[in-house]
């Protein structure tokens, strides 16, 4: 908890990656805000975002439910974590994961729960509207860095209008398959 009392500390502070949805269509016009001020961030914008809503959202889902299923992820065609993880790299990403599991009464042991519950990445955890964001393979190293910027703007922009948020970096296991979204569901 921070002892700073300011709007932008406030909404850092309130946000969280949220797993669990209402089902409430965000309008189009709302989705637009936050796009844009997505764009605003102090960077170069490098990335694609892919806009699914229903029946695009649930198409992409069940189109790629097949190739989960069968547990085939795919060549991953950029490192997400050092190999070898140091030390305090693993416990930054297993305190989470151990506190997700729990809170949802998933046991340490319990694989085919969390096998399950990992399986709801990929279908975006029932969202009514979901964003691949994507980078082209021809940007430097350093344009992660600026898209890690604009997914933050996008995030701190859904929960200045009270959408909830969570990244999933889940899809790129199947980073192929994604690649077909059509043109025009990009933003």
């Amino acid at each position: 908890m921070t002892s700073i009392d300011h709007p932008l500390f406030s909404l850092l502070e309130s946000r969280h990656s949220c797993r669990k949805y209402l089902d409430e269509r965000i309008p189009r016009a709302t989705m637009e805000e936050i796009l844009t001020a997505t764009r605003k961030a102090p960077i170069c914008n490098p990335g694609i975002f892919f806009v699914l809503s229903d029946p695009a959202l649930q198409a992409f889902c069940d189109e790629l439910a097949p190739h989960v299923a069968a547990e085939r992820p795919e060549q991953n065609e950029y490192g997400y974590l050092p190999k070898p993880m140091p030390p305090f790299l693993k416990d930054r990403q297993r305190a989470p994961g151990y506190a997700l599991y729990n809170s949802l009464g998933i046991a340490r042991r319990d694989i085919a729960g969390r096998r399950a519950q990992f399986a709801s990445n990929y279908r975006f955890f029932d969202v009514p509207v979901g964003i691949i964001v994507s980078i082209r393979r021809d940007m430097g190293a350093g344009c992660y860095m600026d898209l890690g910027m604009s997914i933050l703007a996008l995030m701190l922009a859904a929960k200045s209008l009270d959408y909830a948020s969570c990244g999933i970096g889940a899809f790129a296991n199947y980073g192929r398959f994604v690649h077909r979204l059509p043109e025009a569901s990009r933003r």
